[in-house]
């Protein structure tokens, strides 16, 4: 068990490395919180991400729908865009 709280949450990635795939929530922190998302209770995630600034929903569902075999960053926090931004 864990929690991140979404007000230091840094980064959301959707990882599908592991089986089931698994939410990865970065705290600001450094903490890091990983959830299958077929977890018990996983569904009200979506409500508790929609709330996120600047969070892509459709993006987000696709990644979800996805086959993928890389993480995909969902969403960050702008402190950490603007971190990334300055490094390149």
């Amino acid at each position: 068990g864990g929690a991140v709280s979404l007000r230091n949450l840094a980064r959301l990635t959707l990882d599908p490395s592991g089986h089931p795939v698994h939410w990865k929530l970065e705290a600001q922190n450094g903490e890091t919180l990983w959830i299958p998302v077929d977890a018990a209770g996983a569904e009200a995630l979506f409500d508790a991400f929609a709330a996120l600034p600047g969070l892509n929903m459709a993006r987000m569902l696709q990644a979800l729908q996805s086959e993928g075999k890389t993480s995909q960053v969902i969403w960050e926090h702008r402190s950490v865009q603007a971190s990334r931004a300055r490094l390149q």
